[in-house]
């Protein structure tokens, strides 16, 4: 009958295994936890999944799709109670995105807006913005970091300030200012061109 320890010096002379897991590991892990996660979102066990959640990389888009599916529910509800219910589980997710994305945009605003823009292989290539427009989670979409992703989206990377005050002076000014800054660029740029040539020369 074998022990049911082994002795130290026994295992001093095995070889151990490397403790790190090599990606493929990570990424089924990953995969096996969404799963286990969606099961638990769509059997109702949603203390379980919040444990699944807190374990997975992708917090934001999962809290956000368990969020979709429990409106999706509601639809299928019997009666009112269970509809309100439903809603409420549901905007508990959403605030769950809501604190991942808060404490993310504490420590680097950069970065958040990228987490928030970054397509999720788990799910399909989906971003969290496209999720949180599909799920209708509007507390979501106005969150600080994602008003600064649709605000950089809109002026595309363009400084809103400075393209506010410029239009401010232009209408004060009928936009005669807006000439006499367009001369003022054209004799820098030249001026600046000619300069660098003489460097060179």
């Amino acid at each position: 009958m074998n022990p049911l320890y082994e002795d130290q010096s026994i295992l001093g002379s095995k070889p151990l295994k490397p403790e790190g897991n090599t990606n493929s590991e990570q990424m089924d892990a990953e995969y096996i936890y969404r799963d286990l996660f969606l099961w638990c979102v769509l059997t109702y066990r949603l203390e379980m999944a919040k444990i699944f959640l807190g374990q997975m990389k992708t917090r934001i888009c999962s809290a956000l799709i368990a969020s979709k599916i429990l409106k999706s529910l509601a639809a299928y509800a019997p009666d009112q109670v269970a509809k309100e219910i439903l809603f409420s589980k549901a905007t508990d997710f959403e605030t769950y995105a809501i604190e991942f994305v808060r404490c993310s945009y504490f420590y680097d605003k950069y970065q958040t807006c990228e987490l928030i823009m970054r397509r999720v292989d788990l799910y399909g290539g989906i971003t969290c913005l496209q999720m949180a427009i599909t799920a209708d989670d509007k507390q979501f979409i106005h969150e600080d970091a994602c008003q600064a992703l649709l605000t950089n989206i809109w002026y595309d990377k363009v400084d809103p300030v400075r393209e506010q005050t410029r239009l401010l002076i232009n209408i004060l000014t009928f936009g005669i200012s807006q000439l006499l800054i367009s001369i003022y660029e054209k004799r820098f740029s030249k001026s600046s061109v000619k300069a660098k040539a003489n460097d060179v020369g």
